[in-house]
């Protein structure tokens, strides 16, 4: 299963990101690399911190250091990926250029393929994507819509709504892509999630006091 080029940072459960050192970032990589390959063997379920220890060749006190269950180790991973799409994010709100939102989506994901894949396949998938898909809605909604573009709460509540679905929809389509045989590639996928969120701000842009600018920027309407 292929790996995560994971740098020497990791983003914690709140959302901030720490550097780590050289030695732990080398037993996190042999421990990320082990369950990789053990998750070719069998369902993750199924795998033991001893026998993941016994492949990443350190004992399951060094294990205990790091992690505190084989779940907290694919969370990380979780964490890491989505933070990484949310830079390209950031990318695209600072350039003007939503291409680079989703470019950035193909990009960790032909990165990430087999790791991502295998959550879809097993059924094991659902906690990640709703991760993928509420960063997406927040980012989107406190970083982009400012409380002051708007006349009322009520246009607020508008447009919180429709970037969860979204949020929703686009994940949806990845998703749906992952359990399919199919000839279109991501590239294509990312063209027409661009072009299905341009219409979705269409949409709601004439029943809106407020000021869209700046989703219609991120989303190059």
């Amino acid at each position: 299963m292929k790996s995560l080029n994971n740098d020497n940072k990791v983003t914690e459960s709140d959302g901030k990101v720490k550097k780590v050192d050289r030695r732990t970032l080398r037993t996190k990589r042999a421990i990320l690399k082990a369950l990789f390959g053990l998750m070719e063997e069998k369902d993750v379920g199924k795998i033991t911190i001893t026998e993941l220890a016994e492949k990443a060749d350190i004992d399951r006190k060094t294990f205990y250091l790091h992690y505190d269950s084989i779940q907290s180790v694919i969370s990380e991973v979780e964490d890491n990926l989505v933070s990484t799409v949310m830079k390209f994010a950031g990318s695209a709100e600072r350039d003007g250029d939503s291409d680079a939102f989703f470019a950035g989506i193909t990009r960790v994901i032909r990165e990430n393929f087999e790791f991502i894949r295998y959550f879809v396949t097993s059924g094991a998938y659902t906690f990640f994507m709703s991760k993928v898909s509420e960063a997406f809605r927040t980012y989107v909604f406190e970083s982009i819509i400012k409380d002051d573009s708007f006349a009322s709460g009520h246009d607020r509540q508008v447009v919180s709504l429709a970037m969860v679905n979204l949020a929703s929809g686009i994940t949806a389509m990845y998703l749906k892509w992952f359990q399919s045989e199919n000839s279109v590639s991501l590239e294509e996928l990312g063209t027409i999630a661009r072009k299905m969120s341009t219409a979705v701000i269409e949409s709601i842009k004439d029943n809106l006091d407020g000021d869209l600018n700046g989703l219609e920027k991120f989303f190059g309407c």
